[in-house]
């Protein structure tokens, strides 16, 4: 999605009274604030990071006035051959200037159908999964496939039931794998980028609630046309007529797995709320992988705070400086925005440095590729990195002087203020990204993992493992606190032993043996 269109999709969300804040939130732990008061300034650190409060599929036309520069929405049902749905001028006078939309994968039916979930298990631990039994999709708008420029079918949330109750003391549990899809006219193609998924214990609540809809309504300010949405609820896995999923914590210490039959277009690294995660990837078909992420679910801290914009700090103010200013109300930012970053510093002193709930969760989506060369292909799956943190990196973990890091962020308390937040960190690396890092033989790798607070310098991990089993290299640093650790890993491989050749004697008779340790035959002297 373009920058400007993203800019717009701000503007347009506090006009429509709609936050994107996370699905994946507990309603008994926190309840996002969304006031709007022009008199505070607030932020709400949201764990949406793959479920954007989107209930259902939907394509989005944008569109550039003739006679101006300002951007329109259109509601699409696909690539038309006219209009703000296409890329040609139409009689309306309407040049088609962008498509881009997100599609909720449906659960998989047939054992051939692909970019579908295609299963859902949990257990009390990785060695006794029970899998999930799928119910249905709910309700909601749906778009149609459209194979010949390779866009997959939309769909809703999937919703199954699991013998493992959460921690509302049911067994239902909705499932949200989405796409998000963008037309390239050079290729005549959808390209299909930022996967995302999530797994959402809920019990079922009745209300005056709907199913989700998507509206266009009129920009007062401005004249523009713009996409909003209906019928979603924050505090709800899905709605539908009369109901909610409500939101419930996974029960403590759950392990949690969802299969994904997944185009081969998304690739690279994966991100995740998860504690020790194993990933497998095998083909699928030509175009399609299988790919199974299993982790223990894990408790997140969570940050809603707000002041009178009369009481706002310097540090406050400056969350807001460039881009991002001037801003009034509560604003959400994403856990892996460069922005959460400076949100957790700049009120970190108006929340007593204290997390205002903790959560517990299960997610897993697609990180962006930026650096290194071995840390960006696409081509494969290179692995997933996972954490509890509040904040954490927005891409994937920075390669310099040997040593790969990774940068978390969060308040240093729990809820109670007495506490300290223990942090969680594990990286799943296939071990051909190392050795294409540091050249490598097909030798074992081994590595150390550490973990600095920048603000002193302090080592101020408690527990770090490092296996590598099966091609996966897998690096954990836990129990470790905040503000703002920095987790360092470093990769190293013995050095191949050299060979060297020995002389042995036995009375008029001479040996000559080689290898890495030689030794003399059994009777035979070394000669000296």
């Amino acid at each position: 999605m373009r920058k400007s269109l993203a800019t717009f999709l701000v503007a347009v969300a506090a006009i429509l009274q709609f936050v994107a804040f996370p699905s994946n939130v507990g309603a008994d732990q926190w309840v996002p604030n969304t006031d709007f008061n022009p008199n505070v300034i607030g932020v709400n650190i949201v764990n949406s990071m793959f479920n954007d409060g989107e209930g259902a599929s939907r394509l989005v036309g944008v569109s550039d006035s003739v006679d101006s520069a300002s951007l329109n929405q259109t509601l699409c049902s696909g690539l038309t051959s006219t209009g703000p749905c296409s890329f040609s001028r139409g009689p309306d006078g309407v040049q088609g200037a962008g498509l881009d939309g997100i599609i909720l994968l449906p659960v998989c039916t047939s054992s051939t159908q692909t970019n579908c979930v295609s299963s859902m298990a949990l257990g009390t631990s990785a060695s006794a999964m029970q899998p999930g039994t799928f119910v249905s999709m709910t309700s909601g708008p749906t778009i149609d496939a459209d194979p010949a420029h390779g866009l997959p079918a939309g769909s809703t949330i999937g919703l199954w039931t699991d013998p493992v109750t959460n921690a509302g003391g049911t067994n239902t549990y909705a499932s949200y794998a989405a796409l998000h899809v963008g037309y390239s006219k050079a290729t005549n193609r959808y390209t299909l980028f930022n996967f995302s998924a999530v797994i959402l214990p809920y019990k079922i609540g009745s209300g005056n609630y709907s199913a989700p809809t998507d509206k266009q309504v009129t920009i007062p300010s401005n004249g523009r046309l713009a996409v909003g949405h209906d019928g979603q609820n924050p505090s709800c896995a899905w709605t539908g007529p009369g109901e909610c999923g409500v939101l419930q914590d996974f029960t403590a210490g759950t392990y949690v797995s969802m299969g994904v039959r997944l185009s081969t277009q998304i690739g690279g690294w994966f991100q995740g709320r998860m504690q020790n995660p194993s990933l497998s990837v095998s083909s699928f078909d030509s175009q399609s992988n299988l790919i199974t992420v299993t982790g223990q679910s894990v408790d997140v801290p969570v940050l809603s705070v707000s002041v009178p914009i009369s009481d706002a700090s310097a540090a406050i103010k400056a969350v807001y400086k460039g881009e991002l200013g001037p801003i009034t109300g509560v604003t959400g930012f994403d856990a892996n925005s460069s922005y959460a970053f400076k949100a957790v510093d700049g009120f970190r002193d108006a929340a007593s440095n204290t997390s205002t709930a903790v959560i517990n969760i299960w997610s897993f989506g697609s990180y962006s590729a930026l650096g290194n060369a071995c840390l960006t292909n696409t081509s494969a799956i290179l692995g997933v990195v996972t954490t509890n943190s509040m904040v954490f990196n927005p891409t994937v973990p920075t390669f310099n002087n040997g040593s790969l890091s990774y940068s978390v962020a969060g308040m240093h308390f729990m809820p109670d203020g007495v506490t300290p937040v223990q942090g969680t960190y594990d990286m799943v690396m296939a071990d051909s990204v190392a050795r294409c890092l540091y050249r490598f033989s097909n030798a074992p790798i081994s590595a150390t993992i550490s973990v600095s607070e920048s603000s002193a310098g302090e080592k101020n991990v408690a527990t770090t493992s490092v296996s590598d089993e099966g091609g996966w290299l897998h690096l954990a640093a836990y129990n470790f606190q905040f503000s703002n650790p920095t987790i360092t890993a470093k990769l190293t491989q013995a050095a191949p032993a050299k060979k060297a050749t020995i002389t042995c004697v036995k009375g008029k008779l001479i040996k000559k043996v080689t290898g890495t340790s030689a030794t003399c035959p059994s009777g035979y002297a070394l000669k000296k």
